[in-house]
């Protein structure tokens, strides 16, 4: 496994940083409608607003990415991302880890995670993440 780099993401990123979130949320099944363009339009605005995002970057081709953002008590990560081809391969948790020792300064971390995608659950109860609560919806009425 080569050693990633890392790079701040800017507004020139987010068609690429779009078109990873639209296939982490075809990766994970989640219920997000938005097409590649409202994806690049919304990541646009995080960036420019409150979110920060940091590319993984293998012989300087992103192959990844985070999207974080500060809150008083901890930093909540949005997104975090690795193409298929470097997936299961150690990339992930180098990130989380360079991350977490470099720029969040060892604070508390929170995530969400969708009760289905069990590859994710496993990787972060692997980094020591533990259950703190979970999250119910209704989608018809009774």
């Amino acid at each position: 496994m080569q050693t990633l780099k890392y790079k701040h993401a800017t507004l020139h990123d987010a068609p690429r940083l779009a078109r990873m979130n639209l296939e982490l949320i075809q990766a994970t099944a989640h219920r997000n409608p938005m097409n590649q363009e409202q994806l690049k339009q919304r990541m646009a605005q995080w960036l420019t607003k409150e979110y920060t995002a940091i590319q993984f970057l293998l012989e300087n081709e992103a192959i990844g990415y985070a999207l974080y953002r500060q809150d008083p008590e901890w930093v909540y990560l949005r997104q975090i991302y690795i193409e298929k081809p470097y997936r299961q391969q150690g990339y992930g948790k180098q990130a989380i880890l360079w991350l977490h020792n470099n720029v969040w300064k060892k604070q508390r971390l929170r995530i969400e995670v969708l009760s289905k995608n069990d590859p994710a659950i496993c990787f972060w109860k692997a980094l020591g993440f533990e259950e703190y609560a979970l999250t119910m919806e209704l989608e018809k009425p009774l």
